[in-house]
């Protein structure tokens, strides 16, 4: 299972495939991306296991893209598992994607005092949708306003959490 709190390693694996890019461009774009990420305190953090310290996926919280790839004002937690995990039953319901999702959330609204967090997940991707019902996200409905494809949208507000806390 993840620790959470041990969990979150900075990481920047970005996969960037501009073939109309020069190598120097598509470095400098990976450069000017981690500055963003960093001057604004989102990013991704590496996902590890607790007892093994080995990584697991990632958990990340960036601006959505809109359709023609520009960041768009609005912010999302997503998650990457690798697929020795996802594939792997064993491991199923362990927190994975939930504890880390968990965390980031609850940092963006505490640390960087956002007022609102997205999740954006494809409608084939049933264990993701699951996730964001953990993570106490709202379903929105299917758009089609981020990355140029029709996802399902997900979003749990600052007030929403504060609720959910005063309510237990």
């Amino acid at each position: 299972m993840v620790h959470p709190q041990n969990s979150l390693l900075p990481c920047f694996s970005h996969q960037v495939n501009f073939p109309d890019r020069s190598f120097e461009s598509q470095r400098q774009h990976l450069i000017d991306e981690q500055l963003h990420e960093h001057k604004n305190a989102t990013g991704s953090w590496a996902i590890v296991e607790k007892d093994t310290r080995k990584i697991a996926g990632a958990i990340m919280l960036c601006q959505l893209l809109d359709e023609h790839h520009v960041p768009t004002q609005d912010i999302e937690v997503g998650w990457y598992l690798k697929p020795s995990v996802y594939l792997e039953p064993s491991v199923w319901g362990k927190g994975y994607a939930t504890e880390p999702g968990r965390t980031i959330v609850d940092y963006g609204f505490s640390k960087l005092h956002l007022s609102v967090i997205y999740a954006v997940v494809k409608p084939e991707y049933y264990a993701s949708i699951r996730v964001t019902e953990r993570l106490g996200m709202k379903p929105l409905g299917l758009t089609t306003k981020y990355y140029g494809i029709e996802l399902l949208l997900f979003q749990q507000t600052a007030s929403d959490k504060i609720e959910k806390i005063e309510n237990k």
